[in-house]
C-alpha cells in the first residue's frame, strides 16, 4: 500500500497572508472581517477564539472595530463606504490584480467577461469593480450563449483565480475566434493551476482518494471534481473525522491526498496521522507519508522583511510572479 500527497495540498500564498495577519493582531485590537476570511469553518472558528468576529456588511460593524477585507474582496462601491474607516485589506494580490483590470478595461468601453462562479464572494467582488455590468460564463457552452446574443466591438476576458484551467483554455479558444478586438488575461492563480494538475496526476494513479477542505470551498470542490473524473472513489472531507471507516484495502492499494487553498496545514496532518486508525492493513506507514508532506511544505520558510532570490515565471499588465521556491508563488505588483 502506498500514499500520495500532493506537494502545494493546503494554504496558498493569499490565504496564509491573510490569516497570519489575523492570528498575529494585537491583543486589545477589536477586528471584524466582512464575510469569512476564508473558506474554512475550522479557521473561522479558531480566528473568532481570538477575537476577529464575522459580520455580513460594513452598517453591522461598529466605529471602534478595525474592518479586515477577506481574501475573496470587495467591489468598489463597497470599498467606497470604508472612506474614513480603519481597515485593513487582506484581498489576495492576485484578486487584487483582476480588480484593476476590470476597473481599467470597463472605463475603456470593453465588456468584461467573467469565467467563474457567479455566486462566489471573489466573482461578485470582480464584478462589482465594472458595475457590475459583466456576463459571468461557467463554461464554454455558456460564453457562446452570450456571444450568440450580443455583438461586442471589444472583449475583455478574465478568471476566478481559482477556476479550472481546462475549461478556461476552451473558453480563451472559442473567443479568440469569435471576436477580433479581445484582450485575454490568464488570471487563474498559479498555485491553483499547480494544485490542480498534481490532483489530476495524483487521482489518475490512485484507487482512493481524499480532499481535503472547506465544504463551501469553490477551489475544493473543483479538485475534487477533477479527481472523481479519474478515481471513482474520491472523499471531499472537511477533517479527520469525516474520514471513512474502510475495513480492508488490498496490499497494492494506492491512496492519493490533496487539499484546498483553504485548509490549513494542522488538518492535512491530522488527516494523515488519523488515517492508521480508520484504514486496516498495517502496511502502510503513515509517519513516512506526514514526514514528506511536512518536507515538501518546508521547501523555504519565508517571514516578511527577508530578502530572498527568485524566478520570474509570468510578467503581466499588473505585475510578475515569481517563484521563491516555496510551496506557492509570490506576486510583485
Amino acid at each position: 500500500m502506498k500514499i500520495t500527497v500532493s506537494e502545494s495540498a493546503g494554504f496558498c500564498f493569499g490565504v496564509e497572508r491573510a490569516v497570519n495577519t489575523l492570528l498575529n493582531k494585537k491583543e486589545d485590537e477589536k477586528i471584524v472581517t466582512l464575510g469569512p476570511i476564508i473558506h474554512n469553518q475550522t479557521v473561522v472558528d479558531m480566528l473568532c477564539e481570538k477575537g476577529v468576529r464575522v459580520a455580513d456588511s460594513i452598517e453591522n460593524t461598529s466605529n471602534d472595530e478595525i474592518i479586515a477585507v477577506r481574501t475573496h474582496g470587495i467591489p468598489k462601491a463597497m470599498f467606497d463606504k470604508l472612506e474614513g474607516r480603519q481597515y485593513i485589506d487582506l484581498t489576495c494580490p492576485f484578486v487584487k490584480k483582476i480588480h484593476n483590470i476590470v476597473n481599467e478595461h470597463s472605463k475603456n468601453g470593453y465588456r468584461i467577461i467573467i469565467a467563474g462562479d457567479k455566486d462566489h464572494p471573489e466573482v461578485e467582488g470582480i464584478n462589482g469593480w465594472c458595475e457590475s455590468k459583466a456576463d459571468i460564463i461557467k463554461d464554454e457552452k455558456e460564453l457562446e450563449k452570450v456571444l450568440e446574443n450580443n455583438a461586442f466591438d471589444k472583449v475583455c476576458l478574465v478568471a476566478q483565480t481559482t477556476f479550472e484551467n481546462e475549461i478556461y483554455e476552451k473558453i480563451k479558444k472559442i473567443l479568440k475566434k469569435s471576436c477580433q478586438n479581445a484582450v485575454i488575461f490568464d488570471t487563474i492563480c498559479s498555485a491553483t493551476h499547480k494544485r490542480q494538475k498534481e490532483a489530476d496526476e495524483i487521482s489518475r494513479k490512485a484507487d482512493i482518494m481524499f480532499v481535503i477542505g472547506g465544504a463551501h470551498s469553490a477551489n475544493t470542490k473543483r479538485l475534487a471534481s477533477i479527481c472523481k473524473r479519474n478515481c471513482k472513489d474520491t472523499y471531499q472531507i472537511e477533517n479527520f473525522e469525516d474520514i471513512p471507516q474502510i475495513l480492508y484495502m488490498p496490499k497494492n492499494t494506492i491512496i492519493g491526498i490533496t487539499a484546498g487553498a483553504s485548509t490549513p496545514p494542522w488538518i492535512i496532518k491530522e488527516v494523515i496521522g488519523t488515517m492508521e486508525e480508520k484504514i486496516k492493513d498495517g502496511e502502510l506507514s503513515f509517519a513516512e507519508a506526514l514526514e514528506a508532506h511536512e518536507k515538501a511544505q518546508a521547501l523555504v520558510t519565508l517571514k516578511t522583511g527577508d530578502i530572498v532570490k527568485g524566478t520570474v515565471m509570468r510578467v503581466e499588465p499588473n505585475g510578475v510572479s515569481v517563484n521563491l521556491g516555496y510551496k506557492s508563488d509570490g506576486f510583485i505588483s
